[in-house]
C-alpha cells in the first residue's frame, strides 16, 4: 500500500484497513472466532492467515515461545521452552518477594532466558 492509497484512507475514517494491512504483511495475521483479524502475537488464539500471493500476504511466521512447553522458535531454535528451579518463597516476610518477581523459563536449546532481547 503507497503512501497515497493510506492517506485517502485516513481522509476516509478508514484507519482500521491501514492497520489490517500492516497486520498481514507481518507475517502474524490471525483470525479470531468472530471473524476479527487480529496480531497473533497479541491473540495467539487466533488461526494463522495463510500465504496468498494475490493479496500479497505473506508466509505466516511462527510465534515465539514465551512459556513452558512452547516452541522456542528463536532464530530457527526447535526447542522447547522449560522451567528452572524456583527459589524459595518469603513473601510472608515481605511481598512480593524476588523468588516470585523472577522469570524461570529459558531455552536448554538455544540459551534463551526472557531478560535477554
Amino acid at each position: 500500500m503507497d503512501e497515497e492509497t493510506k492517506q485517502k484512507l485516513k481522509e476516509a475514517g478508514r484507519e482500521d484497513l491501514i492497520e489490517i494491512f500492516e497486520i498481514n504483511q507481518s507475517g502474524y495475521a490471525g483470525v479470531l472466532s468472530n471473524g476479527n483479524i487480529v496480531d497473533r502475537r497479541i491473540f495467539p488464539e487466533a488461526i494463522a492467515v495463510q500465504k496468498n500471493s494475490m493479496f500479497g500476504i505473506p508466509e505466516p511466521k511462527d510465534l515465539i515461545g514465551m512459556e513452558a512447553g512452547e516452541t522456542c522458535n528463536r532464530d530457527g531454535c526447535k526447542g522447547v521452552i522449560a522451567l528452572k528451579d524456583k527459589d524459595p518463597c518469603y513473601c510472608h516476610i515481605i511481598a512480593p518477594c524476588s523468588s516470585c518477581c523472577q522469570n524461570y523459563e529459558y531455552c536448554p536449546e538455544c540459551g534463551y532466558e526472557p531478560d535477554q532481547p
